[in-house]
């Protein structure tokens, strides 16, 4: 298996679960990041996987072609969809279905979505019936640093592979270290230094944390746990606060209202 799959130990397993131990494909998969940097050379190697599987010889100089055809972003037999202005929209998924009229000559054809979470409205009912017709010999593959953040139509067609969260105690630390700071307004606001220097350190690590906070409360939800209104406007808070600092602003005056804010959702219980 390829190296940069082996990287992952309980990921690899799934690989050869689901791609080496199987004689006939899923149409459809979700694989869920969970934060891990570089991702997309995993993601090129599960492909390229995929289809040795047409070659009982991978050393072969046909099969050693698709690889660096791959590489280098010329196989017509696979796509990437990445976020446009970070939304993906059904025209791009369109264009995909459009290009893959003409059946492979091994008929086989992989397309990968990446950061598939941003696909909006239409981009999501698009994918949706795609996978609910899927094409003969076409596989889907949507990434997500989180699967919750799909529809949840979405995920019940495809088949969940999820990488090894290696990264997942510095993340829990992270998060502890923060709901301490920001146990009541009093404290947070006393713990303002703080914050800044432990925490929110710059904008990118703000965004980090975020993340982070995120996918908790997303957590939350797929566990059936704390469904409630605070915990949906803390998932909205935190989108907003992501966005809100992709702009050119005061960095210092942003974490002073982004705390007034998460204090008022924390109290208005």
């Amino acid at each position: 298996m390829q190296n940069e799959i082996k990287k992952y130990k309980n990921f690899s397993e799934q690989v050869r679960v689901n791609f080496l131990n199987k004689e006939k494909f899923f149409h459809a998969y979700i694989v869920e990041t969970n934060e891990n940097e570089c991702c997309e050379n995993v993601i090129i190697e599960l492909v390229k996987l995929i289809f040795s599987r047409i070659y009982s010889d991978v050393n072969s100089e046909e099969y050693i072609k698709i690889c660096n055809l791959i590489d280098n972003d010329a196989f017509t037999d696979f796509i990437k969809v990445y976020p446009n202005n970070h939304i993906i929209k059904k025209e791009q998924l369109i264009d995909v279905k459009s290009k893959f009229k003409n059946k492979s000559i091994n008929n086989l054809q992989v397309y990968v979505v990446f950061e598939a979470d941003k696909m909006n409205k239409e981009a999501s009912n698009t994918i949706l019936k795609f996978l609910e017709e899927p094409s003969d010999g076409v596989i889907a593959i949507l990434i997500t640093k989180n699967k919750y953040m799909l529809l949840d139509t979405i995920i019940s067609r495809c088949q969940i592979l999820s990488m090894d969260n290696i990264i997942s105690q510095i993340d829990d630390s992270k998060l502890v270290h923060f709901f301490e700071l920001f146990e009541s307004s009093e404290k947070a606001f006393l713990n303002y230094n703080k914050i800044l220097e432990d925490l929110f350190v710059d904008k990118k690590q703000a965004i980090t944390i975020l993340d982070l906070l995120e996918k908790k409360y997303y957590n939350c939800i797929s566990e059936e746990k704390d469904i409630n209104e605070q915990t949906l406007k803390y998932i909205e808070l935190f989108r907003n606060e992501k966005n809100n600092l992709k702009y050119n602003l005061n960095f210092k005056l942003w974490l002073d209202n982004f705390i007034i804010k998460y204090m008022e959702v924390k109290e208005n219980v």
